[in-house]
Order: structure tokens, then C-alpha cells, then sequence
């Protein structure tokens, strides 16, 4: 459940449904595993004067993983998601393409169906790159003082900028020998602060004092309440 162990499994508000998915994994340290390898392929070469090939180390790291997983810690990551049926938007909050899908292919299970695509873009970096060359961006947009600059022409290294004004000299020319963003910081409208990067993912989402202002004057008594307020805050 998103809020709660006793809560509906969706939560809905305004249009927006808000699901949640549990990952619950077995970890197995792979130095542990390689000490008990270790041991083993000597003592059978020990035992049997001959070398232990590959293929066979191959299942005896998997019988050692097996035997090893009763014993093992877990670990809990809940993967959170909201669909935004008025817009016909699916937003998972995951830190990588390989967890969103560890999302979506486990709702597609649960619903029977579910018909979704990546939204059809031009190069994000292009576009970076002409905002900052041009200076000539979205109004509701604020391009912030952050990113990441790659050289696509040589050797493909990087230059990160932090506390810088972007617009300068300096940044323009690598623009010009052949550098381009890869990644940038922008606030909207004064309510949020993000990253976006080259393959359109939004990091380092923060919500600003305008938000956390209009957040902190709604009193509420209870954890579904609070949860309630939050959650159409976000997705406004």
C-alpha cells in the first residue's frame, strides 16, 4: 500500500492514482560466496589431482548461493507510482529505467493490461545545449547554476559545473568547440528544483518554499489526512 499496512492498495485523488511496489531481496555477499569457492575448488584439487574447470566452479557457486539464501539478510525497497489519468501520465519514482520497469512490468501482471510508451523526444541534450548557447528557454523555466558538459567530438570527457553562471564566456566556448549538456539544473515557476538529464530523467526533485509553504498551512489530524494533503500538493 502507498500510505499504510491497512490502507487500500491504490490511493486516489483528483484524477490521480497513487500504487505502490515492494522489492523484497535476498542478499548474499559475493565475498562470502568466493571464500566458500575458494575452499572447495582446493579441496577437490587437493582430493582429486586435477583442475576444477570453469563450468564446474559455475555450479558450485550456484549450490553455495542456494545453500546460503535461508540464511540470508533481506532487504525491503518499496517503489513508488502515481497515474495521472485526466493527462494520460504514468510517474514512477525510481533512480533508474531498470526499477521503473520492475514497476511497470508487475502492474501489467496485476491489471492484465497496461498500454504504455515512452514519450517521443528530440535530443534532450540538443535541446539543453541551445538553451544555453541562445539564452532563449521556457518563461516558466529557471536555468539554474549546474551541468554537466560532454565533448562528443574527441575522447568523450566530462566537465561538471557547480555554483556557476552559465551563460558566461567560458561556458558558450566549450559550447562551441563541441561540448554539449548533458545535464542541467532548472527550477519551475519557484516551486521546484530539478536535474534533468540527456535521457530525460528529472533527479534531485525538491519541492521549494512556495510549495513547502502552502504544504505547512494545511492542518491535518491523521496520517491518511496528511498523506491526502501531500499527495494532491505533488501532483498539482
Amino acid at each position: 500500500s502507498p500510505v499504510s499496512k491497512d490502507s487500500p492498495i491504490a490511493y486516489e485523488a483528483n484524477g490521480f492514482i497513487m500504487v505502490a511496489f515492494q522489492v523484497q531481496e535476498k542478499i548474499v555477499p559475493a565475498t562470502v560466496i568466493k571464500e566458500i569457492l575458494d575452499e572447495k575448488v582446493e579441496e577437490i584439487e587437493l582430493r582429486e589431482s586435477r583442475k576444477v574447470k570453469k563450468k564446474e566452479q559455475d555450479t558450485l557457486k550456484e549450490e553455495i548461493y542456494q545453500s546460503l539464501l535461508p540464511r540470508a539478510f533481506t532487504r525491503d525497497t518499496i517503489i513508488h507510482a502515481y497515474i495521472d489519468t485526466v493527462n494520460g501520465w504514468l510517474v514512477v519514482n525510481a533512480s533508474s529505467s531498470k526499477k521503473a520497469e520492475i514497476l511497470t512490468v508487475n502492474l501489467r501482471k496485476t491489471l492484465g493490461s497496461l498500454k504504455i510508451r515512452m514519450p517521443d523526444l528530440i535530443p534532450v541534450s540538443m535541446l539543453l545545449t541551445h538553451w544555453i548557447k541562445t539564452n532563449e528557454y521556457p518563461q516558466e523555466l529557471t536555468i539554474e547554476d549546474q551541468c554537466v558538459l560532454q565533448d562528443n567530438n574527441n575522447d568523450g570527457g566530462v566537465i561538471r559545473c557547480q555554483r556557476q553562471n552559465l551563460f558566461t564566456d567560458d561556458i558558450i566556448s566549450l559550447i562551441d568547440s563541441g561540448r554539449e549538456v548533458t545535464q542541467l539544473a532548472l527550477s519551475w515557476q519557484d516551486e521546484l528544483f530539478f536535474v534533468l538529464n540527456d535521457e530525460f530523467m528529472i533527479k534531485s526533485l525538491k519541492f521549494l518554499e512556495l510549495v513547502q509553504d502552502k504544504a505547512n498551512d494545511i492542518v491535518t489530524e491523521s496520517e491518511i489526512e496528511r498523506f491526502d494533503a501531500d499527495f494532491v500538493i505533488m501532483t498539482e
